[in-house]
């Protein structure tokens, strides 16, 4: 017993001499040196030098990652195993580490370190690999620094899914900006798109932004409607002849001193010298006085009219109304000797001007709060006028000075563009500030049509007073201080006397964008002239190519020329159930319909518009005893509406309406007492017949004729049949008198 004993320990001891285990308080050492462990180290395996041999770590077979078997014992995170299995939802064979409730796959990629540029790709399944741009994943996808080599026809942002509601949104600050449907529609500051291009507002609190512009013309939505600059999108402008030819006396006599309107010339606001403001709701046919604010030298509004500011003269403060003149509020602005004031078309950017040795004020804010903006020098400020966008601002300066200044950057600096030498009185411009025309008392008028930067004499010399514009420039209207009112609807050109009746003392004059109604006021206990020019819609009449229509609707004259009718239809389906009132085009014939349901008549050959005459030609027909016989009435002498067939004697009917029918048949050869009988048949069922009786003797021939009138539907066939009573066939003549068939449609 004792020599296996001995046996065990010596090999024990060769075997543990071939390594040293060296234990230390800082970490234990495994090598063949016997040295130390890093004092880094809790275990430290091999020298770090020239080692020839590995750690092998324990190798297991795991079935799941979620699995903690085949490991035994309490789990503990970071444990590392080798598996020789692929687990479930793991990625192959390799060394797993648990993390405390799976385990978890330490790979590497299986092609090296990579080089520059290249991006980790996986398949899901097995380790990942290094890749380069061009030819991996990443070559099809857009950089924020640019892409190159773009194939239009193949590369695209978007989606590729055949089916589907998903739509692309582009978004800032995680907000959705824009988006693009699964049909294409597109959405600009909203998610519902139900049209092609749908763009919703950014209202503040009070005030709505504008949609979009297009050279600088806001469009905006305005509580009054749709707006491209000055102009509203719901006004009609065809049709308008004879500007401010007419005008009627409004109101009361009084010293009147401004008035303004909105786009459409429903809303409109008139000062006095007393400081009251009167404000209209109905074009200018009745006016409501409002609280007193100073003699009232100036009023601008907004192209809906709900942005309002007026200026009193003779010292005083600004006043400002958001709901269309029906309140004001005085605004924290030094009382000044106001002139004149102008607003964008949605009221945003304002100007202002004093007179008297003053400055140029403005205000981006609707006029809330006012910062001066000029102060070179005191001028005597008399009249400002700016595009709908407010960036191009024109002011004249009068009293002496007579001066001139424009401003392409909404008001905030100003370069002359006109020496002195006139005494500037009026100043207006079309909506895109292309067309500007200034009046001067005791001068001429004088109008530029590139933005201000040169100018051109029109007219002849009075006491031009203000001026007020059409949106495009084209209509235009001033008047001589104590004369007549004076308009042009040629851009400034040439000039016409519109009033006659009396000289007054006009002090301003306002136009809707269109020129259609203008509103002037007069001083010295005068009134408040209103007119409206010649439309073609007038007294509810509507005129096309005619301005004095006398109906509903009336059109122009045609003339030979192609393409000059009066009035043309384009070919469509007629209504599946016709309908009261209806006049329809199928691209062959022109239909009425009177009642709902009703008939559908047609209208291009009314008179005899249908019908055909039709008879026996060169042959015979025979007609066999005692039976109802289809006459063939084989010759055509006319068919209108190609409705007949000679082959089987039917007459099918185009259009509806009520026929008249008549038809005489000749038969050869009948005996004495026999009968013939004539009928008419309307869809194989009789609706009239006729009989005739031979009284001769035999072998004598026996004619028989019929007409009536039948109510026929679209498609009804007509026949006309025979019958006889005598014994045998008897033959029909063959003559185009004796034996016929004619229909004809009535109405």
């Amino acid at each position: 017993m004792k020599k296996p004993s001995i046996f065990l320990f010596a090999l024990f001891t060769i075997h543990f001499s071939l390594f040293t285990f060296n234990s230390f308080s800082q970490g234990i050492g495994i090598n063949t040196s016997g040295n130390a462990a890093k004092d880094a180290a809790l275990l430290e395996v091999g020298e770090g030098t020239s080692d020839t041999k590995g750690l092998l770590i324990p190798r297991v077979n795991l079935t799941d990652v979620a699995t903690y078997a085949p490991l035994t014992g309490t789990p503990v995170a970071s444990l590392i195993v080798y598996s020789n299995t692929s687990p479930t939802n793991g990625n192959g064979a390799g060394y797993y580490y648990w993390d405390g409730s799976k385990w978890i796959n330490i790979t590497a990629p299986s092609n090296g370190p990579g080089t520059t540029g290249q991006v980790l790709t996986s398949s899901g399944s097995e380790a990942p690999t290094w890749a380069t741009p061009a030819a991996g994943i990443d070559a099809t996808a857009w950089h924020i620094t640019g892409n190159t080599g773009i194939d239009s026809t193949t590369n695209f942002i978007g989606t590729s899914d055949a089916s589907g509601s998903i739509p692309l949104r582009f978004k800032t600050r995680n907000l959705d900006r824009m988006i693009i449907s699964s049909t294409g529609n597109v959405g600009i500051g909203t998610t519902i798109t139900g049209q092609k291009l749908t763009i919703a507002g950014n209202p503040s609190s009070t005030f709505k932004a504008g949609y979009l512009s297009t050279d600088n013309i806001l469009l905006s939505g305005l509580e009054g409607g749709a707006y491209f600059g000055k102009v509203g999108v719901k006004e009609n402008q065809w049709g308008l002849a004879n500007y401010a030819s007419i005008w009627i006396p409004k109101d009361s006599p009084r010293d009147w001193q401004s008035i303004a309107m909105s786009s459409d010339g429903k809303i409109q606001t008139a000062g006095n010298y007393n400081g009251r403001i009167y404000v209209s709701n109905d074009y200018g046919a009745t006016w409501t006085q409002n609280t007193p604010y100073g003699q009232l030298r100036g009023i601008a509004m907004s192209s809906d009219g709900k942005i309002q500011t007026t200026v009193p003269t003779i010292g005083g403060y600004m006043y400002g109304s958001d709901d269309y003149g029906a309140t004001w509020t005085q605004r924290a602005t030094s009382d000044l000797n106001w002139n004149d004031v102008a607003m964008s078309s949605d009221g945003k950017i304002q100007t202002a001007v004093v007179g008297n040795g003053g400055y140029i004020y403005g205000s981006n804010d609707f006029g809330v709060t006012w910062t001066q903006r000029t102060n070179d020098a005191a001028r005597y400020w008399q009249s400002i006028a700016m595009s709908s966008d407010g960036k191009i601002q024109t002011a004249i300066v009068g009293s002496g000075q007579n001066l001139m200044f424009g401003s392409t950057d909404y008001g905030f600096t100003w370069t002359e563009i006109s020496s002195g030498g006139r005494s500037w009185n009026g100043i207006a411009m079309s909506s895109d500030g292309k067309i500007q025309t200034a009046s001067v008392y005791n001068g001429y008028i004088y109008v530029s049509t590139n933005y201000g930067a040169t100018w051109t004499q029109r007219g002849t010399s009075k006491q031009w007073g203000n001026v007020a514009m059409s949106a495009d420039g084209k209509i235009q209207t001033t008047y001589e201080y104590h004369g007549y009112i004076y308009c042009s609807s040629d851009y400034g050109i040439t000039w016409t006397q519109k009033t006659t009746d009396a000289a007054r003392y006009w002090n301003d004059v306002a136009m809707s964008s269109d020129g259609k109604i203008q509103t002037a006021v007069a001083n010295y206990s005068d009134y408040i002239y209103v007119s409206s020019a010649d439309s073609y819609i007038s007294g509810g009449n509507v005129g096309i190519g005619t301005s004095s229509p006398t109906a509903v609707l009336q059109l122009k004259a045609g003339t030979n020329t192609a393409n000059t009718a009066p009035l043309k239809f384009t070919a469509g389906a007629n209504l599946s159930t016709t309908e009261a009132g209806a006049i329809e085009y199928d691209g062959s014939h022109l239909y009425f319909t009177a009642t709902n349901g009703g008939t559908r008549y047609q209208l291009d050959q009314q008179g005899f518009p249908y019908g055909a005459r039709a008879y026996m030609s060169a042959s015979t027909q025979s007609v066999s005893a005692s039976t109802w016989t289809t006459v063939l009435f084989d010759g055509e002498t006319w068919d209108l509406g190609s409705e007949y067939t000679p082959s089987s004697g039917i007459y099918k009917a185009k259009t509806a309406g009520y026929y008249s029918v008549t038809s005489t048949v000749y038969l050869q050869s009948m005996n004495s007492g026999k009968r013939i009988t004539i009928a008419i048949e309307v869809n194989g069922a009789r609706v009239s017949d006729i009989d005739n009786y031979v009284t001769t003797s035999a072998g004598n021939d026996l004619q028989v004729s019929i007409s009536d009138m039948v109510k026929l539907a679209v498609n009804d066939e007509v026949t006309i049949v025979v019958y006889h009573t005598d014994s045998g066939a008897r033959t029909i003549y063959n003559n185009t008198i004796s034996s016929f068939f004619a229909i004809q449609r009535l109405y």
